[in-house]
């Protein structure tokens, strides 16, 4: 099969690397024939025979990889070994690092980070300046966002039979707790209150209280 991208002249440096700005060479999924995309350091950053791609001024580079349908645009940065495939998702001006893996049409958006071993997948986005690192695997239907820091499953719950939506109950960065509602966007605990019914947040307090998060 014919390669779909050339490095070009254009470069850049970043933390010692020079990454160099890539060109369709033939047209593709979405991308149409010399179309520039954004920087890579080389060829084992991207695949050249599928439809994933770098666009805009995003970076790939380091052992990072991407395949199978994965994206990564406008600011976005993925180094380390972050590998990125079947349709996931790397916008705006998220980091993924280390060996952390983008997948299954998850999505990580605006300045969040995804670091050390952690896996997002399935119908997941990740957003704002949320923070997932670890050995954790964060899976499902479910928006997490705002300052929530998540390094193990025992730092975010989720609850499916609140008005047949899913609630996301994830902490912050200073402790704090943020609430994500089908519907709603991620906001603070004491937000989450005006927005639903009593007995809804009466039943998060009460499950917050047996976690000790409260």
């Amino acid at each position: 099969m014919e390669k779909k991208y050339q490095l070009t002249k254009e470069s850049i440096e970043i933390d010692g690397h020079k990454l160099y700005r890539i060109q369709a060479i033939r047209e593709f999924s979405v991308v149409e024939k010399g179309e520039y995309g954004g920087f890579i350091e080389s060829e084992k950053n991207l695949n050249q025979y599928d439809d994933s791609w770098v666009s805009k001024d995003a970076k790939v580079y380091e052992q990072a990889y991407v395949k199978d349908y994965g994206e990564v645009n406008q600011e976005a940065v993925v180094k380390g070994n972050g590998i990125i495939e079947k349709f996931g998702k790397v916008f705006n001006k998220a980091v993924v690092d280390e060996f952390a893996c983008v997948t299954g049409n998850a999505q990580v958006i605006q300045n969040a980070s995804i670091t050390g071993c952690a896996v997002i997948t399935d119908a997941v986005v990740i957003s704002g300046d949320a923070q997932i690192f670890g050995d954790v695997k964060v899976t499902g239907v479910m928006h997490i966002g705002g300052t929530a820091v998540i390094s193990s499953l025992d730092d975010y719950f989720s609850i499916s039979s609140i008005d047949e939506s899913i609630l996301i109950i994830a902490k912050g960065r200073e402790q704090e707790i943020w609430a994500y509602r089908t519907g709603l966007s991620t906001i603070p605990l004491s937000e989450y209150k005006k927005q639903v019914s009593s007995l809804e947040f009466e039943l998060v307090l009460k499950i917050l209280s047996l976690k000790g998060w409260i």
